[in-house]
């Protein structure tokens, strides 16, 4: 009787042993799973500031390339007229 309630009682220490590890277990899963969903809400918004500023800087740049071009465009413009209404 005594080595049967010895099995009973190690088989609950045990089962209670391993209910505590696995409750350990998924208690650390959880958090690791909120930790990688907090880093890769971050990550996409430090992308998603970093790309805003270096769209805005390449419509700067296009900007002030087109007004240059048709700055020079115009000026060459300018100077054919000029050659044109001397030879005329």
């Amino acid at each position: 009787m005594k080595s049967l309630s010895n099995k009973v009682m190690a088989n609950f220490v045990e089962r209670a042993l391993n209910m505590n590890l696995a409750k350990g277990f998924y208690t650390w899963r959880d958090s690791v799973k909120d930790h990688n969903t907090k880093s890769r809400t971050i990550r996409k918004a430090i992308l998603y500031m970093s790309r805003r500023n270096l769209a805005a800087a390449f419509r700067s740049w296009t900007l002030t390339t087109q007004q240059s071009a048709e700055n020079d465009l115009s000026a060459a413009l300018a100077e054919q007229e000029d050659l044109r209404k001397k030879t005329v």
